[in-house]
């Protein structure tokens, strides 16, 4: 889906392997499967990658959260969604970050620590994962 809409789209296990990845400076736009407290305790472990400096977008299949997505200035999806729904989500995180990283790079994280089972994950995660991409992992590789 989102290669079709002229983005390059990276796929990783995790929030970290992604802070990992040689890719990051690249990635205009963060799209993580996870529950809103998860991604706000990874963005105060890691100040400096706050939505000020990678847009993000949060899917997620449970909207209530003591967190608000002003305080995290964040884009957020309630499954389900369309292809529209996300790629319109990815276009206002990027301007609302003020287009500070001009790429096409999207980078996908999909939580699967807290035992996500595969029937719980979004659509979007699931079509994301069904393009037989690689998953990236923090390795040696990717640093």
């Amino acid at each position: 889906m989102l290669i079709t809409a002229g983005y390059v789209a990276d796929l990783y296990k995790t929030l970290d392997a992604l802070l990992h990845s040689r890719f990051l400076a690249y990635t205009s736009c963060l799209i993580a499967d996870l529950p809103l407290q998860r991604y706000a305790r990874w963005v105060r472990k890691h100040p400096s990658l706050s939505s000020s400096t990678l847009p993000a977008v949060l899917l997620s299949a449970h909207p209530h959260s003591d967190i608000s997505l002003q305080q995290l200035d964040v884009e957020a999806l309630i499954c389900p969604f369309s292809r529209t729904d996300l790629l319109e989500c990815i276009a206002l995180a990027r301007h609302r970050c003020g287009s500070r990283r001009s790429s096409s790079h999207v980078a996908s994280a999909i939580s699967r620590r807290g035992g996500v089972p595969q029937a719980h994950q979004s659509r979007a995660t699931q079509a994301l994962l069904e393009s037989q991409r690689p998953l990236h992992e923090a390795t040696s590789a990717n640093k």
